[in-house]
């Protein structure tokens, strides 16, 4: 992939060339943020989970199977199929969605990264870490619709990937569930010298948390360190209000630690 290609803005100001060294930042939901505490170097081994737990099916050859789908961009990077139809409106910058979804590469039987059934991803679609290709597919969905993209490597993990397990050069499958979609609320920056702020703080940094082991799983250490001290300087920051709110600050910096 040429680095003279047109920028791809991001969460941390990465663009589309640096994707495929330095990964992405998925905010997981922070309701589930405890089922991270699985050991990393089994985390991924979809070939022990239940088939059950994830969405989607292989595809043995992506050349015939893109026959069946549609371009969802002008320069058909991203391709599409519906599978189930959504409705409502469509999303924008303001929305924060819930999404499940499964990546495939070709032929390969199980899935190389997927979220379990009933524990989706989160994401602000204006600020957020997704993969280009990622955030494409989401724009083009509505809430209820299941789909299955075709994403070109140009738009996911780039010519490089993350071997092992993210492939080089590599084209992917994704099924993709939208679950639900808000209205981003509009906090606006944290006043950290403001009383009652801790559970914003505690909110952003069960994101930053599950930002930094979904990195940290990929082994993108320097990365996932970055968001770990990004949280703990926030949580040393924020005021507390009483015996309950330091406690659970204490629990935080440990596990941030």
């Amino acid at each position: 992939m040429s680095y003279s290609e047109p920028k791809v803005a991001l969460e941390t100001g990465l663009d589309l060339g640096q994707l495929c060294t330095t990964g992405s930042i998925l905010h997981i939901n922070g309701d589930y943020e405890d089922d991270y505490h699985i050991e990393l170097d089994n985390s991924y081994s979809c070939s022990k989970q239940n088939k059950a737990e994830y969405i989607g099916e292989p595809v043995q050859c992506f050349d015939e199977f893109a026959k069946l789908l549609k371009p969802v961009d002008d320069n058909g990077l991203v391709k599409k199929k519906i599978l189930e139809e959504g409705g409502g409106l469509p999303l924008n910058k303001g929305c924060t969605v819930s999404v499940c979804f499964a990546g495939f590469w070709e032929s390969e039987p199980e899935p190389f990264y997927y979220t379990e059934s009933g524990k989706p991803m989160v994401a602000n679609l204006n600020e957020n870490g997704l993969l280009p290709g990622i955030q494409m597919a989401i724009e083009s969905m509505l809430v209820g619709e299941m789909a299955v993209f075709l994403l070109s490597f140009q738009v996911m993990y780039g010519e490089m990937g993350v071997p092992p397990r993210i492939k080089p050069k590599a084209d992917c499958l994704f099924y993709v569930q939208l679950t639900k979609s808000i209205i981003t609320p509009k906090d606006g920056e944290i006043d950290f010298a403001e009383p009652n702020t801790f559970k914003r703080v505690h909110h952003q940094v069960q994101l930053l948390y599950s930002s930094g082991v979904t990195l940290h799983k990929i082994k993108n250490y320097p990365s996932a360190i970055q968001l770990f001290k990004k949280g703990v300087n926030m949580l040393h920051k924020c005021r507390l209000a009483d015996e309950n709110e330091e406690n659970l600050q204490v629990k935080q910096l440990r596990k941030l630690y």
